[in-house]
């Protein structure tokens, strides 16, 4: 018992000089306060004696450690769903929104599948009027450039994905970019993806392709 108070004096000393730094912050008082207690002989069991020892000790440490400042982590902000439109012969055109998933919040992203082809939706769009070898500009509005752009191209009057289904072309991912129809005379639904780091968003246009004016 005498060795656990000389032990408990020692330490009791330490805290209470803490107690006078004015590096000592609100936290360490409830500390200074129980060893000051125990000094002046409070009887305590061996294990409320460990528990008390193991905080003091904690204490002894950050202190010879300086006070450092607090770590403070901050969420990174969410970014903005990205929109894609097109551009053609002075007009701007905005798709109907396919699959995606993007953050709605830091750790968590909502999903979203687009219906089965046909793309019904896309029976009252505005198409896009363009002929065989014309540009488009493709926007992307978005915080930062993708990692990827990919058109997909499908015959608007077929009835199945697997007929309908033309080819795929990757574009250089940018945030503004041309996209060249190199497509015969129709109706075609293309649906346009980007994907970025946190996430990826697709939009279906639909394209009436006309042949070239001679």
């Amino acid at each position: 018992m005498a060795r656990k108070k000389s032990l408990l004096n020692q330490i009791a000393d330490f805290v209470e000089s803490l107690g006078e730094s004015p590096k000592t912050t609100r936290q360490h008082q409830p500390l200074i306060q129980v060893v000051q207690r125990l000094r002046e002989g409070v009887v305590i069991d061996k294990y409320t004696y460990v528990a008390v020892s193991i905080l003091l000790m904690a204490l002894i440490l950050g202190a010879c450690q300086g006070a450092a400042s607090p770590i403070v982590f901050q969420d990174a902000p969410v970014p903005p769903l990205p929109v894609i439109h097109l551009h053609h012969g002075g007009q701007v055109y905005d798709g109907k929104e396919g699959s995606r998933c993007w953050p709605a919040e830091t750790g968590v992203s909502l999903c979203a599948d687009e219906g089965p082809f046909p793309w019904k939706v896309l029976d009252t769009a505005l198409p896009v009027p363009v002929a065989t070898g014309d540009s488009i500009t493709v926007e992307v509005e978005a915080d930062g450039r993708p990692d990827s752009i990919q058109v997909a191209i499908y015959d608007a009057t077929a009835e199945q994905a697997s007929d309908a289904w033309r080819q795929v072309i990757e574009l250089e991912p940018k945030l503004e970019l041309p996209f060249r129809v190199d497509l015969p005379e129709g109706t075609y639904f293309i649906r346009i993806s980007g994907r970025w780091a946190v996430g990826d968003v697709a939009y279906k246009f639909k394209l009436a392709v006309s042949s070239p004016s001679e």
